[in-house]
């Protein structure tokens, strides 16, 4: 079996599991971490005077071919960032996954409507990815329906978060599965899970999200 981890902040100790590891671009980055399949982005905390320098040299790592994606980049509502630079710089990356032909990967924070709205009047080529999805069936109705990708990660362990009714109801060809930040579960451990939600085994999802990652991140 191979498993796909589409967001994370470290390099898997399993030669079975691809990730995709997020390079968060700020002042004081230096270069990509590595040379594996990565993703690169400017974080809307990371936002400061300096922001566009910040953007420019995000766009000189993006055109390296281990990036597969670009962000995590989005919109947050939780940070005192102001609305008007986190939008200016979202735009900016969106811009970026168009021109390189590169998937978006997005951290959205109590803004999926303003994400949903931005998709319907950019009408963008490539694929985006809301990841660390944690929300109920009205939201994730409205952002399949948009034409969005979602990634859930360890919220799915507990049977009382909105992404274990939502993993449940998702359609199969609309999500991919990710550990981010967090160091209790591993990557095989949130397929697991997920199969049991879904009622399948580890081996159909291996296949299913094998197919659902080719058409994001290998069109």
């Amino acid at each position: 079996m191979r498993y796909k981890d589409v967001h994370t902040h470290r390099r898997p100790g399993s030669d079975q599991v691809e990730s995709i590891l997020n390079n968060m671009v700020d002042a004081e980055t230096e270069d990509l971490i590595d040379d594996l399949p990565c993703s690169v982005g400017v974080h809307p905390r990371s936002i400061d005077e300096e922001v566009d320098d910040t953007l420019l040299f995000a766009r000189d790592l993006a055109h390296a071919e281990s990036v597969i994606a670009i962000g995590e980049c989005g919109l947050d509502r939780s940070l005192p960032i102001p609305w008007s630079d986190q939008m200016r710089v979202f735009e900016d990356q969106i811009s970026m996954s168009e021109i390189l032909c590169k998937p978006l990967i997005i951290h959205c924070v109590r803004s999926h409507a303003d994400v949903i709205s931005l998709h319907k009047d950019l009408s963008p080529v490539q694929p985006w990815l809301l990841h660390g999805f944690n929300k109920g069936g009205d939201t994730l109705e409205r952002v399949v329906e948009a034409g969005l990708y979602v990634s859930f990660g360890a919220a799915i362990m507990h049977n009382d978060s909105p992404a274990a009714e939502a993993i449940r109801a998702v359609p199969e060809d609309r999500f991919l599965l990710e550990t981010d930040d967090q160091t209790e579960h591993s990557i095989e451990a949130i397929y697991q899970r997920a199969a049991e939600l879904r009622g399948i085994s580890v081996d159909d999802l291996c296949d299913t999200l094998q197919k659902t990652f080719d058409s994001v991140f290998r069109p």
